[in-house]
């Protein structure tokens, strides 16, 4: 579970026409087809579907694991777009609402 509620404290985004990359520090790759239509991922611990979407220039993201529904939107934050904001609510669990992250650009590659 731990999996898909935590975005790692570092990553990377990358988009090549619709299908959006997230990479994890160690290595990992998960992809989503920014389309709106419904995905299946197999994830360490089960499966997970996704749904994901640009609604103008926001990326939002379904993901449901049995009863619990996470929706997470990726926007840029500042002027400059250096900074990246991530919010994250949940519908149908025990853990609270949600919360937003911001994450700042890093030159590092």
């Amino acid at each position: 579970m731990a999996e898909v509620m935590q975005l790692p404290p570092r990553f990377t985004l990358m988009q090549k026409d619709d299908t959006i990359s997230v990479i994890e520090p160690d290595g990992i790759v998960r992809s989503y087809v920014a389309n709106g239509k419904s995905e299946k991922h197999q994830l360490t611990n089960g499966v997970v579907e996704t749904k994901t979407a640009w609604k103008g220039d926001r990326l939002e993201m379904e993901l449901k694991v049995d009863r619990l529904l996470i929706r997470r939107t990726f926007a840029i934050r500042s002027s400059n777009g250096r900074q990246l904001e991530v919010t994250t609510t949940f519908d149908g669990g025990r853990r609270g609402t949600g919360s937003t992250a911001v994450f700042d650009e890093s030159d590092a590659q």
